[in-house]
């Protein structure tokens, strides 16, 4: 028959339910802290006892927490009054903190506080403290044996993870901070220089789209992965750069991870416009990104000679959890799936091959600094930084996007193809384009980087039509025969007769804000078609 044990503290409870009912195994412990593992370093808990100088014990539990700093987990305070709670929040790690750490407080009643967060490994099993009870013999005899077997076996991991934390958080991110910085900055130009709606102004600046790239505009490879589609598409990709991309450039090295991230991006971009639908463009940073992903993967399976031995199990988690969640976020509508794979695959590659970690080994992770890169590793991170700015420099000037809202400048133009001369805006590419014999049509402008285009037809007629005639076959077309298949009219068509030429206008639109202004006219034996397109947000250049 067993007997309770009711001489034990609060705190002493709090480790044997951890140890034996949340199955947490214990990595080291002192007087007043204890770190334990879950899942063989799956996750960590780091527990810590009360102490009434809030501030000293505030300072100690900073100190301690580095070692959550790259991995993550609980932290559990132990001890003191409910409004101990309020303190619990300063324990958190700060400085270069990526992952997420959870707070939890046992106070002297028993009671129990988690933090309000999101998915965390631990709080499940934590929901053990809540039902703390003084325990049995047997179990005080099963909790020592256990600290025995837990000794031996993770001794030497927490040691080399606390070396590793510490040179972690000395290292800074600074490739990461400047790519963040910049794709911000660029985003800001974006806003300025043209509607968001508009693929003008992404064309513009360099979006990619595989015409222009087959046509030889190569410099949008890279131009297009410092665009953005929208501040949530900028944020959502400057979060997942900075969460992954400043761990690998600290474990790596600024230069190693230069290289990586231009050459998934380029890989990327290659791929995109392979598969890219003409008439589409894409933007944005996720090739690269994706570039950082596989190599994470990588890393956690393969190289994670690479890593403390304590962290490779939740590595291996976090890695399976963002691949699994990205390749599904990969299939959604207008994700550019083919650039996410090409540049996880480069990523993959260039750290599977090892040709971004030779000289590299678990021990020199204890270093200060990563190993020295090769002269001519460092030679191609700068090629990457200098072709990235100059990539998009080329796009900017070619395409001026700090024109797109300008006053349209008109000149008149006589096209003898067409029988009539044209007021046309200055600087637009022109080109005649058949449609069927007797019909000659030519389109100025460019659609989708000037963000409106003017085509006219001409058509020879048979013969004469009488006015009446005319004027009523005009009305009926302009109601019947509208310019695009999804085009509605808006209004009542005006068709008038001066001098011997009929004219007629109409207008019309569609579901994506598209803007269609139709006039034909009718002279002698000839018509001609006049069909003005923009969009919407154009309105004020193109109404008249």
């Amino acid at each position: 028959m067993s007997t309770e044990t009711n001489d034990l503290s609060l705190y002493d409870r709090v480790l044997r339910t951890l140890v034996l009912s949340a199955q947490a195994e214990m990595g080291a412990e002192g007087q007043d802290h204890a770190v334990l593992s879950i899942k063989n370093g799956a996750s960590f808990i780091l527990t810590i006892r009360y102490h009434p100088d809030e501030r000293a014990m505030v300072a100690f539990a900073r100190e301690l927490s580095g070692q959550l700093r790259e991995t993550g987990g609980e932290l559990v305070l132990v001890g003191g009054p409910a409004a101990a709670w309020k303190t619990v929040s300063e324990f958190r790690p700060t400085g270069m903190s990526t992952r997420a750490v959870h707070l939890h407080h046992v106070d002297e009643t028993g009671q129990v506080q988690h933090s309000k967060r999101s998915f965390s490994m631990g709080v499940g099993r934590l929901s053990v403290l809540e039902t703390l009870r003084p325990g049995t013999e047997a179990e005080e005899e099963q909790y020592q044996e256990l600290l025995q077997i837990h000794a031996a076996k993770h001794g030497d991991d927490l040691d080399e993870l606390n070396r590793f934390t510490t040179v972690m958080a000395q290292r800074k991110p600074i490739a990461t901070w400047l790519l963040i910085l910049t794709c911000v900055a660029v985003y800001i130009m974006q806003r300025s220089f043209a509607d968001p709606n508009l693929a003008a102004g992404y064309l513009r600046m360099g979006a990619l789209q595989s015409t222009v790239f087959a046509d030889g505009e190569w410099w949008r490879l890279l131009s297009c992965t410092l665009l953005h589609g929208s501040i949530e598409h900028l944020l959502f990709n400057m979060v997942v750069l900075y969460s992954l991309g400043s761990f690998l450039e600290r474990l790596i090295g600024t230069s190693r991870f230069l290289l990586l991230y231009g050459a998934a991006a380029i890989v990327g971009s290659v791929v995109s416009a392979t598969f890219l639908e003409p008439g589409r463009f894409s933007v944005g940073a996720s090739g690269a990104l994706w570039g950082i992903l596989g190599a994470d993967a990588v890393l956690a399976y393969v190289r994670h000679d690479l890593l403390p031995g304590a962290i490779v199990a939740r590595a291996r988690s976090a890695a399976s959890f963002n691949l699994v969640i990205n390749i599904l976020a990969s299939f959604q509508p207008n994700i550019d799936a083919a650039a996410h794979f090409g540049g996880g695959a480069m990523g993959a590659v260039l750290l599977f091959t090892g040709v971004l970690t030779n000289g590299f080994s678990r021990g020199t992770q204890s270093q200060n600094d990563a190993p020295p890169a090769p002269a001519w590793v460092n030679a191609s991170a700068g090629v990457i930084v200098i072709a990235l700015v100059g990539c998009l420099g080329i796009a900017m000037q070619q395409g001026k996007p700090w024109t797109l809202n300008d006053p349209l400048s008109m000149k008149r133009m006589n096209f003898p193809k067409l029988s009539t001369t044209i007021e046309i805006p200055e600087g637009r590419k022109i080109r005649f384009h058949p449609v069927k014999p007797g019909v000659t049509s030519v389109i100025i402008g460019d659609p989708q980087t000037d963000g409106g285009v003017i085509e006219v037809a001409f058509f020879k007629l048979p013969k004469v039509v009488p006015p009446e005639q005319a004027i009523k076959e005009i009305k009926q077309v302009l109601t019947s025969s509208p310019p695009a298949k999804n085009a509605k009219i808006k209004g009542v068509p005006t068709v008038h007769s001066k001098d011997g030429v009929r004219i007629g206008e109409a207008h019309y639109t569609d579901a994506d804000q598209i803007q269609y202004k139709r006039l034909m006219r009718t002279e002698g034996d000839g018509l001609w078609r006049i069909d003005v397109i923009y969009h919407g947000a154009r309105k004020s250049l193109y109404k008249d």
